[in-house]
């Protein structure tokens, strides 16, 4: 009998990329918001919720991100599809209406 050959792949190859344990582009976009509020603000009160925004983004999308570190790419996809897709032969064919259709019983 004939043994498989295996092939070490390198992690970095196929691990996630993480930024602080989260996806790269939420992460940056939960902290460029409170960011954006405090320099604009200049104010103590917006500062400390601010940060508390910031701690309670990063948290829950470090918890999203154990569970699947590729969850918003996969929610942004999945918005993208069609509610329905009908049934042709071909991508060229236009699609038929039922009031097209006509039946010979």
């Amino acid at each position: 009998m004939v043994e498989l050959q295996s092939i070490a792949i390198h992690r970095s190859l196929h691990k996630p990329n993480l930024f602080f344990g989260a996806e790269r582009e939420p992460i940056l976009i939960a902290a460029l918001i409170p960011t954006a509020f405090v320099l604009s603000s200049f104010s103590a009160v917006v500062l400390i919720l601010g940060v508390a925004f910031w701690f309670i983004a990063s948290f829950f999308l470090r918890a999203a991100a154990k569970k699947d570190p590729l969850l918003v790419r996969s929610w942004l996809r999945f918005i993208k599809y069609q509610p329905y897709y009908p049934a042709k032969t071909n991508i060229w064919q236009k699609t038929v209406s039922k009031k097209q259709i006509v039946r010979w019983d």
